[in-house]
Parts: C-alpha cells; structure tokens; sequence
C-alpha cells in the first residue's frame, strides 16, 4: 500500500524557501538594531545638550562639550570643577561624527560661545544639528545621501 508524501523535488523546494527566509532574518534584525542604537544615541546625545546648557544657565561654571572625530568617535560632555557632570557617550559603530567642534556654554546665560553645526552620517542620512548662537537652541535636519 502506497503512502500518499512529498517528492524529492518538493520537499527541495520547500527546503530552499526556509533557508531564504531563515537567512534574510538576521539581516532585517541588524538593521533595526542599528537605527534603535541611533536613536537611544540621538536621545542620550539631546539630553545631555540640554542639561549641560541648562547647569551653565543656572551655575558659576562653563559646561563644555568636545566632539572627537573617527577613529574614537565619541562626544565629552564636562563641566569645570564638577566631575560628577562629566558625560561620555560613544556614537554607535553605524554613525560617523563628520565635524569637529568644540562647544561652551557660558555660565550664568547658557549661551553657546559660537554658533556652529554639528553634522554626523550614517548608511542612509546625513543629521545636522545647528546651533543658533543667542540662545543655544538647536534644529535638527535631515539629509539622505545619494546612492
């Protein structure tokens, strides 16, 4: 009696399909887990804008803000005398910081010392943040680049 199943070419085809799927999910995943780590870090990185210009607003001390370009690739966030405040945020290894900047913000006004931008990049988009120099306040742009 003949058991009704699968041929070889079938049961190759439903095989090949699986392993497909199976390979194109670590990819969707590295790619999700690369834009979270870049928003945490363009949050992190907001935050500690804020506080550093608001600490200077309200203290004695000039909070700085030093931006370290590849091969480190990290952002210092310090404030004179008051170690407790030192901040240092590593950008994620999908983002690039394209300029280098240094910035101060005075104390008693929390006015940045210079307008600048601070530009950095990744796979899709380049992401500026503009300084506005009276009032330290920031614009965020966003720019894809070119394939």
């Amino acid at each position: 009696m003949k058991k009704p199943g699968y041929t070889l070419i079938e049961l190759l085809v439903v095989l090949s399909i699986l392993c497909v799927m199976i390979l194109l999910v670590p990819t969707v995943q590295k790619s999700q887990f690369e834009h979270y780590q870049e928003e945490l870090f363009f949050s992190d990185f907001e935050n500690f804008l804020k506080v550093h210009q608001t600490n200077a607003l309200a203290t004695d001390q000039n909070s700085f803000i030093h931006f370290i370009k590849p091969p480190i690739n990290r952002i210092e966030f310090k404030v004179a005398g008051q170690d407790d405040l030192t901040r240092i945020i590593t950008l994620p290894p999908s983002l690039e910081l394209v300029t280098n900047y240094d910035l101060v913000f005075k104390k008693h006004t929390g006015t940045p010392s210079k307008a600048g931008r601070i530009a950095f990049r990744n796979k899709k988009e380049k992401i500026v943040y503009k300084i506005q120099p009276a009032s330290g306040r920031y614009s965020v742009e966003r720019t894809p680049l070119p394939y």
